[in-house]
């Protein structure tokens, strides 16, 4: 059993010289140890976690024992959980975890709705959008109630338009969305097989995916499951004497995990300096021509961005 107080010991140690996005748990704890020789900056062992962890202040600790009762400073911090689709499957979001196989079927299935039709569903939630819109025009003091309708507008006459929502043609496809203005029926998937599970710091309120539920087509509520896993982070003071950093993780994830959507600091000082050298080759270069050149390749020796991490799955990102 190796001790970093009188009273928090364990006998798992996992040793590393990078960074870990999921750190291993259990119910006795894991130490996982970073060797941070090299490193620019040690707090990169805790930045890259993918699990939300709160924040707070450290408190000294005079002699640690794992670290040959060195001064070191302890932060306790507390695995926030994820959020999820009101409509996601029961079994997925109970899915309890203490390490990650990402060729596992629960991290796929977590992913799989970035492979969806997103034309499909962007449609559907403008045409949400557009129905949970009120119009504000006011005639002899009343409120219009009427409903939003589908039409093409050749030049905007802003004296006689109070609402409008703008129709992107290349994210929406017009003759489902003329289908459901016109109300016709329209193909419907089970509500509660969506598998959007998210971070707990995101500030989505709402799925990005539709469901039919009811004869209705709606989005799902974006909503909290909370976990108990402790994590201890162990810094020693002098890190010139100790450059080692300890992350202690207690208890089993009573979730599925979260999706990646932290990149990492060393991909993303790649990215600079590719994006810097595509700019410096061609000064009105796109994020587009940059994907579809060799730049990737020859950086990364992968083919697209979320090859390069997963959390890279939008060419906005870029």
């Amino acid at each position: 059993m190796a001790y970093f107080t009188k009273n928090l010991g364990v006998s798992t140690i996992i040793y590393s010289t990078v960074p870990i996005e999921y750190p291993a748990t259990s119910p006795d704890g894991v130490a996982t140890v970073f060797n941070i020789q090299g490193w620019k900056n040690h707090i990169d062992a805790f930045n890259d976690i993918q699990y939300s962890i709160g924040s707070g202040s450290g408190s000294p600790i005079q002699k640690c024992p794992f670290f040959g009762n060195i001064s070191v400073t302890k932060y306790v911090r507390e695995c926030q959980g994820i959020k999820h689709c009101s409509f996601a499957n029961s079994d997925l979001i109970n899915a309890e975890h203490c390490e990650i196989n990402f060729e596992s079927d629960i991290f796929k299935q977590i992913n799989k709705n970035n492979k969806e039709n997103n034309k499909e569903n962007y449609t559907y939630i403008t045409f949400l959008a557009a129905q949970d819109s009120q119009c504000k025009f006011k005639q002899n003091g009343i409120t219009c109630s009427g409903q939003p309708k589908l039409i093409r507008l050749l030049e905007k006459n802003l004296t006689n338009i109070v609402r409008l929502l703008d129709i992107d043609t290349q994210k929406i496809d017009i003759d489902l969305l003329r289908k459901l203005f016109n109300g016709e029926a329209i193909t419907k998937r089970n509500a509660n097989q969506c598998s959007t599970i998210i971070s707990k710091s995101s500030r989505t309120k709402k799925c990005a995916y539709i469901h039919h539920c009811d004869g209705s087509v709606m989005q799902g509520k974006i909503v909290n499951k909370p976990c108990n896993v402790k994590m201890y982070k162990f810094i020693p003071n002098d890190l010139q004497e100790c450059p080692f950093v300890a992350l202690i993780c207690v208890g089993v994830h009573n979730h599925p995990p979260p999706p990646p959507e932290r990149t990492s600091d060393n991909i993303k000082d790649n990215l600079q300096m590719m994006i810097k050298e595509a700019i410096e080759k061609d000064n009105v270069v796109t994020s587009g021509s940059i994907i579809q050149g060799n730049m990737l390749k020859a950086y990364f020796n992968k083919e697209t961005l979320q090859e390069i991490h997963m959390s890279l799955n939008n060419i906005d990102k870029l």
